[in-house]
Order: structure tokens, then C-alpha cells, then sequence
């Protein structure tokens, strides 16, 4: 028995001939079987009926037997079953790590029980190794959700003006998760219907496989483009970027969090560019650019004190990054970098009334004898008084109109505790705020 599964190929990769078949093992239920899979029952006997066990311990123990005689790895993400994730899978966590640990491994071949992306992504990171997906049909609702096709249809309809209150910009997977192949058919796509592209590159191991010099080498990089995160992204790329008018887009709160690597904040500016700022993951972070700012400020002026010493010097002689620096980040960057500078993003006449009011009546704000420091290191989002979105008021007195609010935080509750149920304590994920998902943890 070769394995179930579709070879997930390289580019120019032959159907390999060197696997000879093996006979297919006996899917019974044995004395043998048991005790070769007790001590699996035990990882999930709390989900599992016992009435169950029998069913599929036979094809847990030929899979793992059959993953010794292949030197192959399991790779399952961390929505697998229980079956997959405690009883067969050598390695479990998310779509990166579990590629990243693919190519740590020794062994000749990997299963990734996942969707495509996933096995297509440990192929790009493992060129010589084989890849495995066992289900054709394991495509990702995400990735899926949206074809060629669609973005054409909302070009030429509901999103077919750049003046409008929202407007359309592609956000392709990248060369970093996906093939040059792939990624050609997506510029060009965006360059046929007139839209900025948005995609990571530089976020964690990833990004050391140099995705911006694969896009200038292919006649790809342009001023068009915003490159998110850029931790890993060597000196030169970044250089690459600034020649072209690339733009870049931050996150150090969620960067740190996330092991994404070091906030790109210093290098970007050394290298001509001034990046914006970006949320990332709401779940991870406070979901406001209050915070981003304070920790792009925060990280930066570590780094520039850190490098002071290392001259001999107590600290830095001058600020290298100013508030007013990060607050133009967080707006006049931001609309630069979605191709919006000369619509909003200052207050500025003739643009649109984009327009937040703070509140500065509050002990943190006073005495306000720098503003902007007072606004970069202060103000969050409780003191947010009054909103505009091109001259309409959608928040007034610190409340949003036309939101119910105990609507909106009943759904939210009612959709985790929904969630922790279903889950079942797989993992341990419960309420309560200790409990940390088991995610990229390798299994015996």
C-alpha cells in the first residue's frame, strides 16, 4: 500500500516510481490492535466512545506501522479529530508551523492532514521531500471563497468606482504562500482591472525564502502594492521595495505575539520607507491602532536605546522616532498605502471628513503639554467622543448610533460559548482565561 492520498508535486516534479506497493493490512479489530493502541484510547477517551474504539483503532495502528516503513511525518492542523490530531499526527499546530516543522524533519514524506494551501505551502518549504494530502476535496472555504471570477463581477459592479465609501483591492495569497504560478495569474488579474494589491511577505520563516526578490526577478514588484508584516524580509528586499514605490504595512503588537520576529519599524524607515499601521488579528490584540502605536513607538525607541549603548553611549541623544511619526502611521500612511492619500488621511481642505474627537478632559490626558504625546500615549478608544465618515456622524457622546449594543454582545457571547461546546475540551479549550491552545506541540 502506497498511502491514500494525492501527491502534492513541485514544479516539473515527475510521478515518482520508486514506491513499491505494499499488501493491504488486516482492518481488524485484534488483541494485537488493542494493546498496540491503549495508551492512544487513553489521549481520547473523554470524546471517544469506547463503542467507537474498535471501529478505528485498526486504522490508527496500520496508519502509524505504514508511516515507520515510509519514513513519513503527519502533519495535522489543529482542526483535526481527535482520531487524526492525538492518535496518528507527529506534529500538530497551524499551517506554518507545522511546514516549518516538516522541514526540521528527517523523513522522506509528509501527510498533511489539512486542505490544499496547507500541503501546497510544505511543499514550497520541502522541495525534496514528497507531499501527501488525503482528500482531493479538502479545499479551504477561505481560500475558495472567492475566484477570478467574483473579483471581476464586483469590479464591474457593486465596487466598480474608486470614489465610492469603499472601494476594491486584491489580497492574494503572495508568492510567500503560493506558487509563481499562482501569484503571475493574481497581478495580473489586479493589473487588468486597476486594483492595489495587498499580501504578506516577511512574516516568520516564511519570509527568509525571499519573497520581494522572487517578485522584482519576475518583473512583479511595483508601486501598486502594500507588503504586510516584513520581519524577515532581508536588508536588500527592503531596498527592492523602496526603489519600486512599494509600500509597507506594520503590526508589532501582533508580530511580537505571533513570533513573526522583530518589528520592521527601523529598518523600513533606513530603507526610504514609511510604513503604516495595521491590526492583524483582533483576537490577539485590542483591535484599535491606539495600542499599535504604542507599540511601535515602544519597540522602536528599545532598539535605537539598545544600538546607543552598544556605541559607548548612555542612550540615544534625540528621539529616532517621534509620536508624530507613529500618529502619521496610523493616518496619513494608512491611506497612503490603499492609494487614498489624496482623499483622507489629514485634516486637510479639500478632502474628505474622515474625523475622529478625542476627548482630552480625562487625569491621563492632563495637562496636555504635548498633544500628540498625549494622544500616541494616552488616548484609547473610551475617550473616542465623536466619529466622521465623509461628513456623517456615526459616533456622538462616546456612543455609536444606530448599533445595538446589547444586541451585538449577546451574539458575541452566545457564538464563544457555542464554540467551547462544540470544541468539548479538545485541547482544553475552555472559558476562563488560563487556558492557552495546544498548538505546535510535536506528539510522541
Amino acid at each position: 500500500m502506497l498511502g491514500v492520498g494525492t501527491l502534492i508535486r513541485g514544479q516539473d516534479e515527475a510521478r515518482p516510481d520508486n514506491f513499491q506497493a505494499l499488501p493491504m493490512p488486516s482492518l481488524e479489530y485484534t488483541d494485537e490492535v488493542a494493546a498496540a493502541t491503549a495508551h492512544l484510547y487513553e489521549r481520547v477517551k473523554s470524546v471517544i466512545p469506547a463503542i467507537e474504539w474498535p471501529v478505528m483503532a485498526p486504522t490508527i495502528k496500520a496508519i502509524n506501522d505504514l508511516k515507520k516503513v515510509r519514513n513519513a511525518v503527519i502533519l495535522a492542523h489543529n482542526y483535526q479529530t481527535p482520531e487524526i490530531y492525538h492518535c496518528v499526527a507527529d506534529i500538530v499546530g497551524d499551517s506554518l508551523q507545522l511546514a516549518v516543522a516538516a522541514a526540521k524533519s528527517d523523513a522522506d514524506v509528509i501527510v498533511q492532514c489539512g486542505v490544499h494551501f496547507m500541503a501546497e505551502t510544505s511543499k514550497l518549504l520541502n522541495p525534496d521531500k514528497r507531499v501527501l494530502i488525503p482528500d482531493t476535496r479538502a479545499g479551504c472555504s477561505l481560500a475558495a471563497s472567492i475566484t477570478g471570477s467574483d473579483v471581476r463581477r464586483l469590479r464591474e459592479g457593486r465596487l466598480a468606482s474608486d470614489d465610492a465609501l469603499v472601494t476594491l483591492c486584491l489580497a492574494p495569497r503572495g508568492n510567500q504562500f503560493a506558487t509563481m504560478e499562482v501569484t503571475k495569474q493574481d497581478w495580473q488579474l489586479a493589473k487588468e482591472l486597476g486594483l492595489r494589491i495587498s499580501c504578506h511577505a516577511g512574516d516568520g520563516e516564511w519570509g527568509r525564502n525571499r519573497p520581494v526578490a522572487q517578485l522584482q526577478a519576475a518583473g512583479l514588484l511595483g508601486p501598486t502594492m502594500t507588503f504586510v508584516h516584513c520581519n524577515t524580509l532581508a536588508d536588500d528586499e527592503l531596498a527592492m521595495m523602496a526603489a519600486a514605490g512599494s509600500s509597507a504595512s506594520i503590526s508589532p503588537d501582533i508580530e511580537l505575539q505571533m513570533g513573526h520576529g522583530w518589528p520592521a519599524t527601523g529598518r523600513l524607515l533606513e530603507a526610504g520607507i514609511r510604513p503604516s499601521l495595521s491590526i492583524d488579528v483582533c483576537s490577539s490584540n485590542g483591535g484599535h491602532l491606539f495600542g499599535t502605536m504604542r507599540a511601535t513607538i515602544g519597540t522602536e525607541r528599545g532598539f535605537d536605546n539598545e544600538q546607543a549603548r552598544e556605541r559607548g553611549e548612555a542612550s540615544v541623544a534625540a528621539m529616532e522616532l517621534t509620536c508624530r511619526d507613529v500618529l502619521e502611521f496610523a493616518t496619513i500612511e494608512g491611506a497612503r498605502a490603499c492609494g487614498l492619500e489624496a482623499k483622507v488621511g489629514s485634516l486637510t481642505p479639500g478632502k474628505r471628513a474622515d474625523v475622529i474627537v478625542v476627548r482630552a478632559d480625562s487625569f491621563g490626558m492632563t495637562p496636555m503639554n504635548n498633544p500628540i504625546g498625549a494622544f500616541v500615549y494616552n488616548a484609547h478608544p473610551g475617550l473616542v467622543d465623536t466619529i466622521l465618515v465623509d461628513g456623517i456622524v456615526v459616533k456622538r457622546g462616546g456612543a455609536l448610533l444606530g448599533v445595538d449594543r446589547a444586541r451585538v454582545r449577546r451574539a458575541a457571547i452566545e457564538s464563544r460559548d457555542d464554540i467551547i461546546a462544540r470544541a468539548g475540551g479538545a485541547a482544553g479549550a475552555r472559558t476562563g482565561g488560563d487556558w492557552i491552545p495546544e498548538a505546535y506541540v510535536a506528539q510522541a
